[in-house]
């Protein structure tokens, strides 16, 4: 099944990445593939575009008649540098506009790297391993760790657990917020919405849940799947919400009232992805028996 599925920055590409080892990129308007790579020999397990969108970057498994080693778990382009996350709990970061060239290891977690973000200043690398109670930050200029804190969108960063609890903390002031802890099994992907007033959570439980991202106050529950919600998003102009459940189904929800608008039901497999396209016009899911 697909591991990845991310649109390009101009939006005339979608990538996807599976267990089967390949990479394929296709052309957003009409669908169709454009190139297929089996750079790994192994699961690739996530990918990343360059800002310019020229360049497609791949983590995964590399395989031999030996052994099977897990490198890279997952990878994040902010600007011009890489960061590389994986087993060896640091994160690599890489200077792509000097050949990938490494230039630092951050070294602070634990537990295992599993994903990273930047604030929307730039300011900010913020690190985090799903084993552990903390969120590192670093700065993007010096590579030293600035916090230790669970904070991303504007001033705050936000995390779920698998308690089904949602942490978010203040970057700036560095002060505890609060707990958003109205989901009763684990919290399985987070958004904020474009204008970072409104955060959503999509857990196990079947729900997703629109928060005020100020207050921690519920807006909204979104309830219709029938198994767990895997991922979800809003949509680039912020007045819709998307889901994808292992029922095989993907929901369209409107924003304001939570209603939903559409179901895409022509599935036989889990949904695992879910993508807006940077205009909003396109969304694309991958599933779990292969089909974008």
């Amino acid at each position: 099944h697909e591991t990845s599925l991310i649109y390009s920055p101009n939006g005339k590409w979608l990538a996807t990445a599976s267990h089967d080892s390949t990479i394929i990129l296709w052309d957003s308007d009409g669908g169709q593939p454009l190139y297929e790579w089996v750079p790994h020999g192994g699961s690739v397990k996530s990918l990343a575009f360059s800002p310019d969108s020229r360049y497609v970057v791949s983590a995964g498994i590399w395989k031999n008649s030996l052994c099977e080693l897990t490198l890279i778990i997952t990878i994040q382009i902010i600007s011009s540098i890489l960061a590389s996350m994986g087993e060896n709990r640091s994160l690599a970061i890489w200077d792509v506009s000097r050949g990938a060239r490494k230039v630092a290891t951050l070294e602070g977690h634990t537990k295992e790297v599993t994903s990273c973000a930047r604030s929307p200043d730039g300011a900010l690398i913020a690190s985090v391993s799903s084993r552990e109670a903390n969120v590192r930050l670093w700065d993007p200029r010096t590579y030293r760790l600035l916090h230790l804190r669970i904070a991303e969108q504007s001033t705050c960063l936000a995390t779920g657990r698998d308690s089904g609890r949602v942490r978010i903390w203040d970057i700036q002031t560095e002060e505890y917020l609060f707990t958003l802890d109205r989901h009763t099994d684990e919290v399985l992907d987070l958004a904020f919405s474009p204008d970072g007033t409104s955060l959503l959570s999509a857990s196990k439980d079947k729900t997703v849940k629109i928060w005020d991202a100020s207050s921690g106050a519920v807006i909204l529950s979104l309830k219709g799947h029938t198994k767990g919600i895997t991922a979800a998003c809003f949509s680039p102009c912020g007045k819709y919400v998307a889901s994808a459940s292992r029922d095989k189904k993907v929901r369209l929800w409107k924003r304001d009232d939570g209603s939903c608008v559409e179901t895409f039901s022509k599935h036989e497999a889990c949904v695992r992805h879910v993508a807006f396209s940077p205009d909003g016009e396109i969304l694309s899911y991958g599933v779990d028996d292969g089909t974008v």
